[in-house]
């Protein structure tokens, strides 16, 4: 875990170790909408290092190509919904999802591995897993920039 470390990080941290969501947000923020979610992190640092071989450097390149990556990936998704082309959202989901495996980004690999399952499958709940991939992609844009 890197230091220092937010109470959103610390939170997320109990949560993926506990199971346990922390409900007591810090006065400044009683006030805000709070959005839970429970499941992978958004961004993992110690996963993005192990599958990085203990490299640092090496991890944060792969996870810059991603998220440099990002916006041109929801879009040609996006544009592939609209135009109903089920064989580019596959092929660009399975993309995204190929990248997701050397960084740490638990939570839009998952999604994208459910999105891209569903699709080749035809099944039910597709639109719903295509909406939690694009949540998802949403999410990790604005914890990077959280950390930046």
């Amino acid at each position: 875990m890197t230091k220092p470390i937010s109470e959103r990080q610390l939170a997320q941290v109990v949560l993926k170790w506990t199971g346990l969501a922390l409900r007591n947000p810090a006065p400044e923020r009683q006030n805000e909408a709070l959005e839970v979610h429970v499941g992978p992190l958004v961004l993992d640092h110690e996963e993005g290092l192990r599958l990085a071989a203990g490299k640092a450097d090496l991890a944060a390149d792969m996870l810059a190509m991603l998220l440099a990556s990002l916006d041109a990936d929801r879009e040609a998704i996006r544009v592939a919904r609209a135009n109903q082309d089920v064989h580019a959202l596959i092929e660009r989901i399975h993309r995204l999802h190929g990248a997701t495996r050397y960084c740490g980004v638990p939570q839009l690999r998952s999604a994208c591995q459910r999105a891209e399952t569903l699709l080749k499958q035809n099944a039910p709940h597709t639109e719903e897993a295509l909406n939690d991939l694009d949540k998802a992609i949403i999410r990790l844009e604005a914890e990077a920039r959280v950390m930046a």
